[in-house]
């Protein structure tokens, strides 16, 4: 049987509209596959056969496995997953002759933008949120008082919107 890697791929690029969804998504197919999660902050345990990966800033990632016997070389890959894209600025928001709203973005990356004047946008990536603590509230709110960035993507689960 033909294996699609067009599909796959394409499958893949709808699946992770930004740097942050596509590891998130990778780290999942190395755990699946049996890959084990190393922080930069701990010890690191290499054993000879085994499969490794750490990320930093949920935006990098890199993957190894350690031969089991008879190392005579090594292979490297490495890639960078953010991409050309527009990112919107702090207080983005510029109203037009009170008729609708538009967001104030800046160009990352060497973005070509002709193919993307005639589809629609979305927005997709990390939102960073700020806890404050309210009188009498006791425990933790994460480091620095912020909440552990996520990834966000305008669709749901499933690619259901989001009301």
């Amino acid at each position: 049987m033909e294996h699609n890697y067009d599909r796959e791929m394409l499958e893949f690029i709808q699946r992770n509209p930004s740097s942050y969804h596509v590891i998130e998504g990778q780290k999942r197919r190395l755990l699946e596959a049996g890959y084990e999660q190393l922080l930069e902050s701990g010890d690191w345990a290499i054993r000879e056969g085994g499969k490794y990966f750490v990320t930093r800033n949920g935006s990098a990632m890199v993957a190894f496995r350690v031969p089991k016997r008879d190392f005579k070389g090594f292979m490297i890959m490495a890639s960078h997953s953010d991409s050309p894209m527009l990112k919107i600025k702090e207080n983005p928001e510029i109203a037009v002759e009170g008729a609708y709203q538009k967001l104030n973005v800046e160009v990352y990356g060497g973005a070509l933008l002709a193919p993307w004047f005639d589809r629609p946008l979305s927005v997709a990536g990390r939102v960073l949120l700020e806890q404050r603590r309210r009188a009498g509230q006791t425990g933790e709110c994460g480091p620095g008082s912020a909440v552990d960035p996520q990834p966000c993507h305008p669709h749901g689960p499933g690619g259901k919107q989001w009301a």
